[in-house]
């Protein structure tokens, strides 16, 4: 979003750390910024309409790279 993009989704598993994203993107007032309490692999299994630039981060090292593309 800092960088103009048009939209922006963030998948986070983690409770706490969806909390704090939800609580940040409502301090900000991102309305372009959507939220959601997911495993990224299940949702891009669901997800249909694809995406420019997909951020993967964590785990590390783990060669997630071709399963999520």
């Amino acid at each position: 979003l800092s960088r103009g993009a048009g939209e922006v989704v963030m998948v986070e598993k983690h409770s706490a750390a969806a909390r704090v994203l939800r609580e940040n993107i409502t301090l900000l007032g991102a309305q372009n910024a959507v939220l959601l309490h997911d495993d990224a692999f299940r949702y891009l299994q669901r997800e249909t309409v694809g995406f420019d630039v997909i951020f993967l981060d964590p785990p590390f090292r783990q060669n997630l790279l071709a399963p999520v593309l």
